[in-house]
């Protein structure tokens, strides 16, 4: 058996699921993960994300804590696309760049939404209608993120965008998890597996390299499970860049698999996905903050990695709509 609440803050809404020992709030305003209450090996109820309450000093920016990130998730390079003599001039909001879908991204929206209850699970279903033309997009667009709770602590995320134009869809969530509970310690303690073989490195503006990298005898195997303190620690010219992780691991077909866990609390989160990788982002910007370790937390965003040569996973028209389905199971 589960509750649902409903709280109105002063320019959105939050929808709070509870149930025994699982807990999940989901906010308005960027159709996003507010926090997530799990129960540690010591019987603690406790937030392993982290929630915009934790940086004040944010909440008028766009940190992108727990929130849909689209159409397009990470940086195109000088905010331009060719794709199939498409042209796209992107909003430029960072430098040269388009990142997380410019000035009107999926974050900075307040989404109608839907609740559908029934035994077997909860289902909040948002709804938006961006025009043709905003942030550059072409296509009036109508985008639905649907989130599915279930009784077995499974968070199920889907996708679903349609267009009456040709237009670009690589939508992700950016929530970041501390599976310590709540923000106790930073993630360096944390264990890491990923079924990946293969890893994008970035340029020094932070758009991806074209050319996948072999993580085979590097820190970035994460093939077995080992400690992020392992790769955080890592002299590899690419952390230090960085501060940290920032990249895109291609997940290998068929398991596409990402496994969190943290001993000392006994918590894990297995990560499965449609999306062709995940972009493992370890909140390397956070240290302005100063009250909270240096990593607090890291994103596991899974999403298609767009390159110069390659957007056509992403593209969307009248008779083509998009999917992507990422489930979190916590355990």
């Amino acid at each position: 058996m589960y509750t649902l609440d409903v709280t109105s803050k002063e320019t959105y809404e939050l929808i709070t699921y509870k149930q025994k020992n699982f807990e999940v709030s989901l906010s308005t305003l960027g159709a996003g993960i507010e926090e997530i209450y799990t129960l540690s090996n010591k019987g603690k109820l406790e937030n392993i994300v982290l929630s915009p309450s934790y940086f004040p000093t944010r909440e008028n920016g766009r940190s992108f804590l727990g929130k849909a990130i689209g159409p397009l998730a990470g940086r195109v390079p000088n905010s331009f696309i060719n794709c199939q003599n498409n042209l796209f001039y992107l909003d430029k909001n960072e430098g040269s760049t388009s990142l997380h879908g410019g000035f009107h991204g999926f974050d900075t929206i307040i989404w109608s939404y839907q609740v559908v209850e029934s035994t077997g699970k909860c289902s909040i279903h948002f709804t938006h209608t961006f025009p043709d033309g905003l942030g550059g997009y072409p296509g009036n667009r109508d985008v639905s993120i649907h989130y599915h709770i279930y009784p077995n602590q499974t968070i199920r995320i889907e996708y679903v965008a349609s267009s009456d134009q040709f237009s670009l869809m690589n939508p992700t969530n950016h929530t970041y998890f501390n599976l310590s509970g709540n923000l106790v310690e930073g993630i360096e303690t944390h264990q890491l597996k990923v079924s990946s073989s293969f890893v994008s490195f970035l340029e020094s503006d932070q758009t991806i390299n074209i050319m996948p990298t072999s993580i085979k005898n590097t820190d970035f195997d994460f093939r077995k499970s080992k400690s992020l303190a392992t790769i955080l620690n890592s002299k590899h010219p690419q952390i230090k860049q960085e501060k940290g992780l920032n990249h895109p691991f291609l997940l290998d077909a068929p398991e596409k698999q990402v496994i969190l866990s943290h001993p000392k609390s006994g918590r894990k989160l297995k990560v499965t996905t449609t999306n062709k990788a995940v972009v493992l982002y370890t909140g390397n910007h956070f240290y302005e903050d100063q009250l909270f370790p240096f990593h607090p937390g890291i994103a596991l965003e899974t999403q298609h990695i767009l390159t110069e040569s390659d957007y056509t996973s992403c593209i969307i028209e009248p008779d083509k709509p998009f999917y992507s389905k990422t489930e979190w199971e916590f355990f």
